[in-house]
């Protein structure tokens, strides 16, 4: 997790990157997994909300078969989701907290930085983590 505060130089200014988020399915019982994991960062989100921050940026891509984000040796029965179920994951997360009204436009990178009238200058860097050397490669 990224806070880049009001002291940041823009893009960054006053922006949230959450990345590498892990989970094990050793939490009982399982079926409320979802729903904790979601509440928990929809508190976070509405948390930044009031403190200020004006734009997030979550990280949804699922480690390659064998890597791990945080936590190491996971069980050997558990999945690790595809791209697609990742992604909707965290949609059906940001939906949530639309409807409560903590976040407000739920976009993505390319959507917003990379159509139409491209700026690298408005494309926020987050550094520190896994985006930037990816942007810079």
């Amino acid at each position: 997790l990224f806070e880049h505060g009001e002291d940041n130089a823009p893009p960054n200014t006053r922006t949230i990157y959450i990345s590498y988020l892990d989970s094990v399915h050793y939490m009982r019982p399982r079926n409320l997994r979802t729903f904790v994991y979601h509440e928990i960062l929809i508190a976070y989100l509405d948390y930044a909300r009031q403190r200020g921050f004006a734009s997030a940026h979550i990280w949804a891509c699922p480690p390659l078969k064998g890597d791990d984000y945080i936590f190491y040796a996971k069980p050997e029965d558990q999945k690790t989701p595809k791209d697609n179920r990742l992604r909707q994951w965290y949609l059906d997360m940001l939906t949530e907290s639309q409807m409560r009204g903590i976040v407000g436009k739920v976009t993505n990178m390319y959507d917003l930085y990379f159509t139409g009238n491209f700026d690298a200058t408005a494309v926020p860097y987050l550094e520190g983590d896994y985006f930037s050397g990816e942007a810079e490669n």
